[in-house]
């Protein structure tokens, strides 16, 4: 749970100094540059959010079987990654969802990896 309030409160901080950024360059610089910003800061959010978590969790608790913990977040965080693909998907139309499916379905597989990969990493037992 620590790991979703952190992500959330760091996407939208990040957006909200791109919206400030956004105001001094061209639109068509902005559009590249929040396409190429989509596909990057999301990763970022993740890496942060469970190093910031996973410290806040180290120094106040005890964790005895690690393993188990992270394989809970993990499946907490596909179920997440399933709710929001689900609500995407809803709100587009047929020829969105076509298009659109394989590089999403890229981008949350690799996102539930990283995010096991770095709980793994920062996360650690007695």
């Amino acid at each position: 749970m620590v790991f979703l309030f952190i992500s959330i409160l760091l996407s939208v901080v990040i957006s909200f100094l791109l919206l400030i950024i956004s105001g001094f360059f061209p639109q068509a610089f902005i559009m590249s540059v929040y396409k190429i910003l989509g596909f990057i800061i999301p990763f970022v959010i993740i890496w942060l959010a469970i190093k910031l978590a996973a410290s806040l969790i180290n120094k106040k608790f005890v964790v005895k079987n690690v393993e188990k913990v992270i394989i809970l977040a993990t499946i907490y965080n596909i179920g997440v990654e399933l709710l929001m693909r689900f609500v995407s998907i809803s709100e587009m139309n047929g020829a969105s969802v076509i298009h659109n499916y394989p590089l999403e379905l890229v981008f949350s597989l690799s996102s539930i990896v990283l995010f096991y990969f770095f709980s793994r990493r920062y996360l650690r037992g007695k």
